[in-house]
């Protein structure tokens, strides 16, 4: 029993998940949706892998893909994030006491995952590359989730020891605010080239965005979105040498790095902010029910 109104599934699609909550609601007479929270390594019998429609996609790329494979009712409604307080006071030298970066050189910040896609070593590889040209520190903020994520992180701190840059790079892991490695952060990469079996959209991109924090991601679907609209800069993915010049390029160009900053934290209010992503959510619950209400009579 249940005195549920709707069932709101949070699922990737699933060959085994979606069956049995689509027959379970069926029984219950209650109107489903499905948010696909990944992105679909495949969309091939998509029709079977989720639980009902509509569906919501967290990108315009994998509503295209759901599309193209026979989801005849998709919806846009991407993740969302709290917007930053303007008025939040930050002490910017104490925060880089506090996390031992060195001040009055740009940081260079990378929040994602050792082992995913092999962008933690892309970034490794392009932190030589940028240190050659400017004074600069890099920041690794990574999430460790398992031992493969320490071993990961071992590799990557032996090959830059190797190519004598370890004074120029801080490994934090994870931190209770990312707001405050934001605030002190120039520059964040993330150079993964798929987000295949990951949130369509990582929230870490939004959040630096939101925070003023100028992005250099891969130019490919689905990142383009923050692309085109020139909330972020597009590189080549996984290319250590594109990032580098990206980098580079950046922080000689002060005006450019302002107005890309601002520009950046206007495309997330309008796009991204979690009070419109309710209520487009809200919305799409009134339709579904009023649909389901229209079929039963």
């Amino acid at each position: 029993d249940t005195s549920a109104d709707l069932v709101h599934l949070f699922w990737p699609a699933d060959i085994v998940v979606a069956p049995v909550v689509r027959a379970a609601c069926r029984m219950r007479g209650l109107p489903v949706l499905h948010t696909l929270v990944r992105a679909p390594r495949t969309t091939l019998g998509i029709t079977r892998t989720v639980a009902a429609e509509p569906v919501v996609c967290l990108s315009r790329e994998t509503q295209r893909r759901v599309q193209r494979d026979g989801i005849t009712d998709s919806v846009w409604i991407p993740p969302g994030v709290t917007l930053p307080q303007s008025d939040k006071p930050r002490d910017l030298d104490a925060l880089r006491v506090r996390f031992g970066i060195p001040s009055g050189v740009p940081v260079v910040l990378y929040a994602g995952d050792y082992t995913h896609a092999n962008a933690a070593r892309t970034v490794a590889a392009t932190l030589p590359r940028v240190a050659r040209e400017l004074p600069v520190h890099f920041v690794m903020a990574c999430r460790i989730r398992d031992q493969s994520d320490w071993v990961e992180e071992g590799r990557i701190r032996a090959a830059i020891l190797a190519d004598g840059m370890a004074e120029h790079i801080t490994f934090l892991n994870e931190v209770d605010d990312l707001g405050d490695v934001f605030a002190i952060a120039d520059i964040q990469i993330f150079p993964a080239d798929s987000a295949n079996q990951r949130l369509d959209m990582p929230m870490v991109l939004l959040e630096g965005l939101a925070h003023g924090t100028v992005t250099v991601v891969a130019n490919k679907p689905p990142f383009e979105e923050l692309v085109q609209p020139g909330a972020a800069v597009g590189v080549p993915s996984m290319n250590p040498v594109s990032i580098a010049v990206a980098i580079v390029e950046l922080l000689r160009d002060a005006p450019r790095l302002a107005a890309l900053s601002a520009r950046g934290k206007a495309v997330v209010a309008q796009r991204f902010d979690i009070r419109a992503v309710a209520r487009a959510y809200e919305a799409l619950y009134d339709r579904v029910r009023a649909e389901a209400v229209g079929t039963s009579r």
